[in-house]
């Protein structure tokens, strides 16, 4: 999905454009083939969005990513951490409860664990499965799992 920002101004907005674009005598044909044209460019080259396009859809993401927050302000991210899964996700419901987070939008294990798995490796060891690449703020007892 990409969210386009719609942030220009028209000076001399044409106050026909209504009637011109819903008249099938005047524009059907017109914009069915442009859109058959669009799609068929789509399928060749797949989406280029321009870089506002780009933009906008990387803050939307950003704003709208469920654990972007608890990443940022409860773990660490880099090669050398790792923490246990269950672990992770006591934090995560901790942080959730303590943010005020709605029962409705906060992760239940399941969840949390499918989302967590897609942004990190989550590996079997011996103490139970372990995400690597990320840790908790403040754990200095990052030792490792074999």
């Amino acid at each position: 999905m990409l969210r386009v920002p719609f942030n220009h101004e028209f000076e001399n907005p044409d106050p026909d454009i209504k009637r011109q674009l819903t008249d099938p005598d005047i524009a059907g044909s017109a914009i069915l083939a442009w859109a058959v044209k669009g799609c068929l460019e789509w399928q060749q080259r797949g989406i280029d969005p321009p870089e506002a396009v780009a933009e906008s859809t990387a803050e939307y993401q950003a704003e709208s990513d469920p654990l972007a927050d608890f990443l940022e302000e409860s773990c660490v991210v880099g090669e050398q951490y790792h923490v246990r899964a269950g672990q992770l996700c006591g934090a995560y419901s901790q942080w959730a409860q303590a943010a005020g987070l709605p029962k409705g939008e906060r992760f239940n294990q399941t969840a949390f664990g499918l989302d967590m798995a897609k942004r990190f490796v989550k590996k079997a060891r011996n103490v139970g499965a372990v995400y690597l690449g990320v840790g908790l703020l403040g754990d200095t007892t990052q030792t490792e799992y074999s």
